[in-house]
């Protein structure tokens, strides 16, 4: 939900049987449950919690959290007192994120020299020590990530044992690629990383064990193709050869994620005409408000429209605040109310 928390698409999401969502914040934690999703369907999946954030885990039964460092384990501890026994710790591992677009290892996770003082810190809080989680990344290059990280995630489950812990859960964390492929639907991409994560988890024997299951977060996965994002051209100028379309959108809008990664999108202005160099850009004066630097385009006018596909993860949802409030005209569009008016 944190790619696009869209009060529609969560409508959605959470009517889905058996719908399990990952909450970073208490904010997210009370869309989902105003939605219906209970409790233990919801992993409070931040590290790094405020005290206002385990008090809300308290409140509403949620058990299920990631901590990365002993004191988060304390923190927890001395926030919820005798209360603490009844969390299941997730422990967030830091992997080889070398070959991503966005690494996040820099930020969350610990390594697995640390995991030891961690379980004894559990251990000594009397809370429970479940399973282990980690992100290899967005747009890891590297397949074998996976297979890396899944080996010192086994190492994590034997160590531990040794504290008395039986492990079951196993995070693969989010970054999944949403592009689908031919009209099959099929993803190349993602069947490649799944036959490795399989074969990888099949390696260790500590991973076959009652109860053992694995989840993900899934959520640029399910958005990447949702949206469609419609812009009008501002001013259209000549620079150095080309043609300069300034949009109404930019970087501090939904094209927020340029400034994180290289997003993929596609380009679909509604006119016609032969194709010549063109650049676009949006309403801001920053110097990093360029969303297309070079791109063939038909000729267009200042009110022609263009339309931005593929662009559901990590666009509305990283819009700043002022931004926002002129987003006004969101509509849902379902494929099957199409079919049935074509």
């Amino acid at each position: 939900m944190k790619c696009n928390p869209d009060p529609l698409l969560m409508d959605l999401m959470c009517s889905l049987p058996g719908m399990c969502v990952d909450c970073a914040g208490v904010e997210e934690i009370k869309m989902c449950l105003s939605r219906g999703l209970k409790p233990d369907h919801i992993i409070y999946a931040n590290p790094v919690k405020s005290v206002d954030g385990i008090n809300c885990m308290r409140e509403n039964g949620i058990w299920t959290s990631t901590v990365d460092s002993v004191e988060e384990v304390q923190k927890m501890k001395a926030v919820l007192g005798d209360d603490a026994k009844k969390c299941r710790i997730v422990i967030r591992l830091w992997v080889d994120d070398s070959h991503s677009i966005i690494a996040l290892g820099s930020k969350f996770g610990c390594h697995v020299s640390e995991v030891r003082d961690i379980l004894k810190e559990v251990k000594r809080c009397d809370m429970e020590a479940v399973g282990v989680a980690f992100h290899v990344g967005t747009g890891n290059e590297d397949q074998y990530a996976y297979e890396k990280a899944i080996r010192d995630s086994a190492g994590v489950f034997e160590m531990a044992q040794e504290f008395g812990f039986q492990m079951t859960l196993l995070d693969l964390g989010g970054g999944w690629a949403g592009d689908l492929g031919n009209a099959q639907f099929e993803n190349p991409s993602l069947q490649s990383v799944c036959s490795i994560i399989h074969d990888s988890v099949k390696r260790y024997s500590v991973f076959n064990t009652e109860g053992f299951r694995m989840i993900s977060e899934p959520g640029r996965y399910f958005n990447n193709n949702t949206v469609s994002v419609v812009c009008k051209v501002m001013n259209v100028m000549q620079r150095e050869g080309r043609t300069v379309y300034k949009i109404n959108e930019g970087v501090m809008g939904v094209f927020h994620d340029l400034i994180l990664c290289d997003m993929n999108f596609l380009v679909q202005p509604l006119v016609e005409g032969e194709k010549k160099p063109a650049c676009i850009i949006g309403p801001s004066n920053m110097e990093k408000d360029v969303i297309q630097p070079e791109i063939d385009l038909p000729e267009m006018k200042v009110g022609d429209i263009i339309l931005f596909k593929n662009i559901g993860a990590y666009s509305v949802a990283l819009t700043t605040l002022p931004m926002r409030r002129n987003q006004r005209h969101i509509y849902i569009v379902r494929r099957s109310s199409l079919r049935q008016h074509a």
